[in-house]
């Protein structure tokens, strides 16, 4: 069949994170009309789904589904009319989800992706025997703070203990805050995250990108995309970050193997010290000093473990903010779950790359995340491989 035979065909246009009522999606848009143009004589009947576009995987998984029911209601009210998405930015992510319908995604003729970072969410093989620790440690840092805040400092020491201790505790307590207070109401919300705990497979497998197939799909991609580049930043880190908690769980699985050893071999000698001097076989005076061992051997462990608490601590706090770019409850169940952005969704996809310098009609100097939808080859080449889908069709 030829594209003449088809006189009319549907696209919907997916914006994407804090990009409500975005430029590009507008009738007057130089994509639009570019499209437009290219595909003349055919009409193009513009649809748009207008989400929230807060950084959020269940603000995305709540917008897919939105996405998903009006394209059904398009494909009921257009029967045999191709229908067409381009979407930007995680407005493909969005896009995605809601083709993991595969019934739906059987229907769609074409996905079109400009700059999508494809979110790629694991199981995380981070070792838990922390975590413990580092909630107390946590919970002790922040009394302290508390304690200290509120009274006037005596000394210089009691000044800068009470301002590094308030400057750890406070911005990590004021981020979790932040993240159940942004992701309220979410598909993700608090109550599948704690059940996460338990089953992560459940919160994995909803986040899970489908494979699409090949000839329907396209990634196109720009040279120097900021967004890209944030995401990957904060994946190097975050990936660092667990690797030092890998060897701090090391340490503390090394300390909490021969803890109990230990404390039982102190426990002793404190008991036996007592019978020893009581038989006579020992001196009082050598009595107290071997107490003082004990004791002294006992704050050296707890002072141990407070060290340990307190890198790990600080640790799963940078793991936590270098999470925060992929969202707020991607944050929150950094600990669960790791997420990676990757430059195409699972499987195989086609992908189309330009560069900035090569527009002959850019102007001014912009994110060139953004301008991927104003670029003057990117819009050709979106009206030349929707083309060829009609013709294909």
């Amino acid at each position: 069949m030829s594209e003449a035979s088809h006189s009319r065909i549907v696209v919907f246009l997916v914006h994407g994170t804090w990009a409500r009522g975005a430029e590009w999606t507008r009738d007057d848009s130089a994509l639009v009309q570019g499209l437009r143009k290219s595909l003349a004589p055919v009409q193009i009947e513009i649809r748009r789904l207008c989400w929230s576009g807060r950084n959020t995987h269940g603000q995305r998984l709540g917008a897919a589904e939105q996405l998903r029911l009006d394209i059904d209601e398009s494909l009921h009210d257009n029967h045999g009319v191709p229908h067409f998405i381009v979407a930007h930015s995680h407005g493909g992510s969005v896009a995605c989800y809601a083709l993991k319908d595969k019934r739906l995604s059987s229907a769609i003729t074409g996905v079109l992706c400009l700059g999508t970072p494809f979110l790629n969410v694991q199981k995380s093989r981070l070792p838990k025997s922390l975590y413990f620790v580092s909630v107390l440690t946590l919970l002790i840092f922040s009394m302290m703070a508390v304690l200290y805040l509120f009274r006037p400092a005596e000394d210089p020491i009691t000044f800068w203990f009470t301002a590094i201790t308030a400057l750890l505790v406070f911005p990590v307590l004021g981020l979790l805050l932040f993240a159940l207070w942004r992701t309220r109401g979410d598909r993700l919300g608090l109550k599948l995250l704690l059940e996460a705990r338990r089953n992560p497979d459940r919160y994995v497998d909803a986040l899970a990108l489908p494979e699409l197939q090949p000839a329907k799909f396209v990634a196109v991609r720009i040279t120097g995309d900021e967004a890209a580049g944030a995401l990957v930043t904060s994946q190097f880190f975050a990936w660092l970050f667990r690797l030092l908690w890998t060897k701090l769980a090391k340490i503390w699985e090394f300390f909490d193997r021969y803890s109990g050893v230990a404390g039982t071999i102190v426990g002793f000698v404190f008991l036996a010290s007592f019978g020893a001097a009581g038989l006579g076989i020992i001196s009082s005076e050598a009595q107290v000093g071997i107490r003082v061992v004990a004791v002294a051997v006992v704050a050296l462990g707890g002072v141990v473990l407070l060290v340990i608490g307190f890198l790990a601590y600080s640790t799963l706090a940078l793991m936590f903010v270098m999470h925060l770019p992929f969202g707020a409850d991607a944050m929150l169940a950094s600990f669960i779950v790791q997420t990676t952005a990757e430059p195409s969704p699972p499987g195989s996809a086609n992908v189309y790359h330009v560069m900035p310098r090569d527009d002959p009609t850019k102007k001014t100097a912009g994110l060139h995340h953004s301008e991927i939808y104003e670029h003057s080859r990117v819009i050709e080449f979106l009206g030349e491989w929707i083309a060829g889908k009609l013709q294909a069709a």
